[in-house]
């Protein structure tokens, strides 16, 4: 049986001597268990690959809030994932974000709700072991966007490295 994550602050806090009354005035159970570790991904614009350590296969995606003047959802954060070689333009949108929640596209392919399922529980998959997360940097030395698990951890994207 798994301890909730407020359950599990609580006995450290307690074990650190704070009072319990404080812990609970603090911190309303119900929020604080609703915060996965990996909201700040889903908070911010920006990339971030999830990598399969069972297959080694990876998946980009981007969090994009739309302009205020958008033809399509103006304003809404919308999840995308990266379907082409060019990792800078190709994304596929299948869901938008709200309050920290990913919400499905109805039109959103069963893949796509595959990948919203994982999504919502990433940090459970990646305490087990099964992946990996990657928050896209830049190259070292051409600025380029990095992506793929390998360039992220190295700096060097694939052509530069192969410049080397």
């Amino acid at each position: 049986m798994s301890t909730s994550l407020y359950a599990q602050a609580k006995e450290i806090l307690l074990g650190m001597g704070v009072d319990e009354g404080i812990i609970d005035d603090a911190v309303e159970k119900q929020e604080f268990e609703k915060r996965p570790e990996y909201v700040s991904l889903f908070t911010h614009n920006g990339l971030f690959t999830v990598k399969s350590l069972r297959t080694g296969d990876h998946r980009t995606f981007r969090v994009k809030t739309q302009p205020a003047d958008s033809n399509f959802a103006p304003g809404k954060r919308v999840l995308s994932y990266l379907y082409g070689p060019n990792n800078t333009q190709d994304y596929r949108g299948f869901a938008f974000i709200e309050d920290g929640r990913i919400l499905p596209w109805r039109s959103a392919s069963a893949v796509c709700k595959q990948y919203v399922t994982m999504l919502e529980n990433l940090d459970e998959h990646e305490r087990c072991n099964r992946i990996e997360v990657h928050v896209s940097t830049r190259c070292r030395i051409c600025n380029r966007t990095l992506t793929t698990p390998e360039s992220v951890k190295s700096g060097i994207g694939p052509i530069c490295e192969g410049r080397l």
